[in-house]
Order: C-alpha cells, then sequence, then structure tokens
C-alpha cells in the first residue's frame, strides 16, 4: 500500500513538471494591458523556441482577422508585422507549437491611443556595471 501510494506521488510530481515544462510567453510587444500608439510590429518572447502557427487580432466592436504571414521557423522571438490599427481596444490571440511538439495558446490586450505619449528624460543607469545585451 505505501509502495503503491508512492509511486503514484512520484508519477504526479513527474506529470506536473512536464506541465511545466511547455513553451509559455515571457514578454510581449505592446505588454499586456498597456496604452500604446499603433505598433508596426507584434513581438513575442517565448521560454524557448516556438513557431507561431495561427495569430489575429479583433478591434473592440469589429470582427477578427487573421495576420499573416506568419514567420515558418520557430524562435525564441518573434516579431510580425502588425495591420494598420486605429484608436480602440484590441485583443490579439496567438496559437504556437513548442519545439517539444505541444500546442500552447493566449491572449494579449491592449488599447491604441491616437495621442502622442508623454516624452521624459531617459534616466541614467544606477551603476556602471549595468548588464547589456548583445
Amino acid at each position: 500500500m505505501i509502495r503503491s501510494r508512492w509511486l503514484m506521488g512520484s508519477a504526479l510530481l513527474c506529470c506536473a513538471a512536464l506541465a511545466e515544462a511547455h513553451t509559455q510567453v515571457t514578454q510581449t510587444m505592446p505588454a499586456e494591458g498597456s496604452t500604446v500608439q499603433a505598433p508596426r510590429q507584434l513581438m513575442f518572447m517565448f521560454s524557448e523556441a516556438a513557431r507561431l502557427t495561427a495569430l489575429g487580432i479583433e478591434k473592440e466592436g469589429e470582427a477578427a482577422q487573421k495576420i499573416e504571414p506568419l514567420p515558418a521557423a520557430a524562435s525564441a522571438h518573434v516579431m510580425v508585422a502588425a495591420p494598420q490599427l486605429s484608436a480602440g481596444k484590441y485583443t490579439v490571440t496567438w496559437r504556437a507549437m513548442g519545439t517539444d511538439g505541444h500546442i500552447v495558446s493566449g491572449s494579449l490586450h491592449f488599447t491604441v491611443s491616437d495621442k502622442a505619449p508623454k516624452t521624459t528624460t531617459p534616466a541614467a543607469p544606477a551603476d556602471d556595471h549595468a548588464e547589456h545585451q548583445h
């Protein structure tokens, strides 16, 4: 009895670990819930290489439209040209396939404003040892 409980517990832990291993979106541009001027591109950062298999956009109160073409190759950093967007609230829906073959999907919500963003002076780095990406 104890052995069967141990085996069942081990199996559940393995399944949980596998579920967590699937590709996830780590960042988008525009950011979730943001208000922006009309973006020229949509950007998705994935936790590992993924291939977008479907991408659509819907303005509140209007019909959804497909965004094509999609990149053919899998990548952890995906950029797609955005259609011309007017002011309003948008929902982007996406579906991707991770390198493990699993399909993941999600949505992104943002608002397009026709007002110019406020300009601010960029802050100086806190120290000279800031990490830089190359």
